[in-house]
């Protein structure tokens, strides 16, 4: 198993682990949602959808596991949904920085503080690009 595989099983199962308290034997009765706070295809997606293949590949769960995204807003529509589903062990957010920038500097319906961090999954780096040829 490479390196990638290795660290989306573990990432996998600190998701599922992280959703409820520790109980020994518990296991999920429903499906699990992963929300996506962004469209189809952007990097937060794919992290979600590769915790999902991992965790159906591995069997980590016989529930089915769904990828929901809600990318509104930068995000903010997946957060919100975040905090009104507060306690549901069955719903886990995948999100970036924005959590907690985004209502420094906007008008949402959610705070930071409305939401419990269970894992830090990648580290994402912001580029600035300019044509190559371009004078500064």
């Amino acid at each position: 198993m490479g390196r990638t595989s290795t660290l989306l099983l573990s990432a996998a199962a600190t998701v599922l682990a992280g959703t409820v308290p520790a109980f020994a034997a518990w296991q999920p009765q429903k499906p699990i949602e992963l929300v996506a706070t962004a469209g189809p295809g952007g990097g937060t997606d794919n992290l979600a959808r590769a915790v999902q293949n991992i965790v159906t590949k591995y069997k980590l769960t016989e529930q089915p596991i769904v990828v929901v995204n809600k990318g509104g807003g930068s995000g903010a529509e997946g957060y919100v949904y975040g905090k009104a589903s507060a306690g549901d062990p069955y719903k886990v957010i995948f999100g970036t920085s924005n959590a907690w920038q985004q209502p420094l500097v906007s008008k949402v319906a959610f705070n930071y503080t409305d939401l419990t961090p269970i894992a830090a999954m990648a580290q994402d780096e912001f580029l600035l690009w300019v044509k190559q040829d371009a004078p500064y």
